[in-house]
């Protein structure tokens, strides 16, 4: 197929709105560029023609509704090169269908009939604008990997919540990266749609830089990226030997803090991690099977990589009741006490319901302060005020409307 490659056209646009294509030409002629070509048509038509041509440096479609265009930018997705900046337009004026294109790797999005300068701005989005945050923001350069000591006690959680406070309070450009690309619930417990690089980033690292990155990270907040994926299960992932070196070296350019959501299985990109972290943050619940894991992750980290032992962080206390570990015995066992001890908390399972962040809930604010000191601890920088981020729909129903699509 062709059109995946990328060729040195500057812009392709496929319109309808006379207006429109009006300001693509005034625009291309203040800049004195030649190479570029404006047709009629839209999303699908730019489809079609990439099936069979190379993609251009900048990609410029018409696209219908939200419902619409899923289906529509799911084929083009598979035609063009991920290096092409795609720019979507529509007569659509709605914020959530904004940023459900952002979520999907769409570079900007116009009101149509947009303004030459209004194209101008998308064009130029992104190289302005990481120039500025570079050279604004704090020289930190951090790794943190959470590792549950099994399945189910919270990992996620506590990875998400971590790379929030370094995102949305610490205002460091932050990457959260969940490493399971089969099971990754990153995505859904923020209550957005998993992108769509994961693969190709671990199969294909050759592929990974700064402008694939720009595609399929998707940013809940201008300071917060995340990585996720939701891969067929019958489906093999080939992972290749050097995708962790490249896809974290990408992301280090991107990010100051980057934040891995580890799974349990043990391979060279869970190793890769685990030896390179400056942080590792170890979750567990207090029973025996956890405290036993617990330990066999401790000793694999201090022997094996010959690096410090984990934060130990138990999760969801008083879960269990009686069938509960002391916390005195699990720290005699481990070694260490915890750095944090969260209680089973029903406040905590409603705002996860609806893809709420709990650091930005104000009932579990003290619930998650030994986690902003831990975050302080590996940063060096002091938390600012989070922003609250409002959840419309729950994750049940989320998930409810996918399997109808």
């Amino acid at each position: 197929m062709t059109g995946t490659h990328l060729s040195s056209t500057r812009l392709l646009a496929f319109l309808k709105n006379k207006e429109s294509v009006e300001a693509v030409r005034q625009l291309m002629a203040e800049r004195g560029i030649a190479d570029f070509h404006v047709a009629t048509g839209d999303v699908a038509t730019a489809t079609e023609f990439l099936k069979a041509n190379p993609s251009p440096q900048a990609l410029l479609i018409e696209v219908p509704g939200a419902d619409a265009s899923a289906p529509l930018l799911d084929a083009l997705a598979d035609v063009v090169n991920p290096h092409c900046n795609v720019i979507a337009t529509g007569k659509t004026d709605a914020l959530s269908f904004y940023h459900w294109l952002l979520g999907l790797g769409i570079h900007d999005y116009l009101l149509a009939p947009f303004t030459p300068a209004q194209l101008a701005t998308a064009l130029d989005k992104g190289n302005t604008t990481a120039t500025t945050a570079n050279n604004a923001a704090p020289k930190v350069k951090k790794m943190v990997a959470v590792i549950g000591a099994r399945g189910g006690v919270g990992t996620t959680t506590i990875a998400t919540n971590l790379a929030a406070i370094f995102a949305l309070e610490q205002q460091l450009p932050t990457a959260l990266v969940d490493l399971d690309p089969h099971f990754g619930s990153v995505a859904l417990s923020l209550d957005l749609e998993p992108g769509r690089g994961m693969r190709d980033a671990l199969e294909k690292p050759e592929r990974v830089d700064g402008l694939f990155l720009d595609r399929v990270l998707v940013k809940p907040f201008p300071q917060f990226a995340i990585l996720s994926a939701e891969e067929p299960l019958h489906e093999t992932i080939a992972l290749q030997e050097s995708a962790g070196p490249i896809l974290f070296a990408a992301l280090a350019e991107k990010s100051n803090i980057l934040v891995v959501d580890l799974p349990r299985q043990i391979n060279g990109l869970t190793r890769h991690v685990l030896a390179n972290a400056d942080a590792v943050i170890l979750v567990a619940e207090p029973h025996l099977i956890d405290l036993r894991d617990a330990l066999r992750i401790k000793d694999f980290l201090v022997d094996q990589l010959k690096r410090p032992a984990p934060f130990l962080v138990l999760n969801r206390e008083g879960l269990a009741g009686k069938q509960e570990l002391p916390t005195s015995d699990f720290t005699k066992h481990f070694g260490a006490a915890p750095l944090m001890q969260i209680k089973l908390l029903t406040e905590a399972y409603a705002a996860s319901a609806q893809g709420e962040l709990l650091v930005t809930n104000a009932k579990l604010k003290t619930v998650f302060d030994p986690l902003r000191r831990l975050a302080a601890r590996i940063s060096g920088v002091e938390a600012a005020e989070a922003p609250v981020r409002e959840a419309s729909v729950s994750l049940f129903d989320k998930l409810k409307l996918r399997k109808a699509t």
